[in-house]
């Protein structure tokens, strides 16, 4: 089992740690993704990204866990265009 996995795991189970260490993990791509998107939308991007990874993690399918790669792209997806283009 990955690490990572594992922390899916304890995190599903409450262990706040584990949320913590896997928001910290996403950190450095939210930081990036928030630098992209309109100053005035920044901290809402940030906080929808957490909350997305969240999200994510309480309802996704862990028998079919991708990497980490394409698990921050699949959220990443959901996200940043709403932010990143403006209408």
């Amino acid at each position: 089992m990955t690490e990572f996995y594992q922390l899916i795991i304890k995190a599903r189970e409450g262990d706040q740690e584990a949320w913590m260490t896997i928001i910290d993990r996403f950190s450095p791509l939210i930081r990036k993704t928030r630098r992209e998107a309109r100053q005035q939308e920044r901290d809402d991007l940030e906080q929808e990204l957490k909350e997305k990874i969240i999200s994510i993690i309480l309802t996704y399918d862990v028998d079919n866990l991708p990497s980490f790669s394409d698990f921050c792209e699949h959220i990443l997806s959901e996200s940043e265009d709403r932010f990143t283009n403006p209408k």
